[in-house]
C-alpha cells in the first residue's frame, strides 16, 4: 500500500529525484486496474441497459436515466485520473532519473507504436547502483525480503 500512497505524497509535479522499478510497477499496475475497472464497469452498464430495454425494442428513457448514471461515475473517476496521470508522469521522470537518463526521454514515449515499446523497456532497466548526478540510490538501506525463508 506504502508504494501506492507514496507517489501521491511526494508532490506528484516534483520530478527530481530516483524512484525504483518495484516504486514505478506497483503505482502503474494499480493506474492500469483503477482504469481497467472503470472501462469495465461503463462496459457493463451500458450493456445491462440495453438488454433492459429487451429484445427488439429501444427505450430512449432507459438508454437516458442509464447514461445518467454514468456520468456520475465519470465525475469521480475525473478528479482521480488528473492528479493520478500527473503522478505517473512524475514517477516516470524519476525512473529514467535512477537509470542517469534525462527526464526528456519521456518524449519518446509519444512515437506511436514504437515508443510505448521502448519506454516499456527502458522501466525494466535497473538504475544505476550508487549516487548519480539525480541524486542518491533509492535502494539504499533498502531491506530486500527473504523470499525462500
Amino acid at each position: 500500500m506504502e508504494l501506492i500512497v507514496t507517489p501521491y505524497r511526494k508532490l506528484y509535479l516534483a520530478i527530481a529525484g530516483r524512484s525504483t522499478r518495484t516504486q514505478f510497477w506497483s503505482f502503474t499496475f494499480y493506474y492500469i486496474a483503477i482504469i481497467t475497472l472503470f472501462y469495465v464497469g461503463i462496459f457493463v452498464l451500458t450493456f445491462l441497459s440495453v438488454l433492459n430495454a429487451g429484445p427488439g425494442k429501444f427505450d430512449p428513457a432507459i438508454i437516458a436515466s442509464s447514461m445518467g448514471f454514468l456520468l456520475l461515475l465519470c465525475i469521480p473517476f475525473l478528479i482521480w485520473i488528473y492528479p493520478t496521470a500527473l503522478a505517473q508522469f512524475a514517477l516516470t521522470c524519476r525512473r529514467l532519473h535512477d537509470q542517469d537518463r534525462s527526464a526528456w526521454y519521456v518524449l519518446i514515449g509519444f512515437i506511436p507504436l514504437i515508443g510505448w515499446l521502448i519506454m516499456f523497456v527502458l522501466m525494466l532497466i535497473p538504475g544505476t547502483g550508487g549516487e548519480n548526478r539525480y541524486g542518491s540510490d533509492p535502494r539504499e538501506g533498502e531491506v530486500s525480503p527473504d523470499v525462500f525463508g
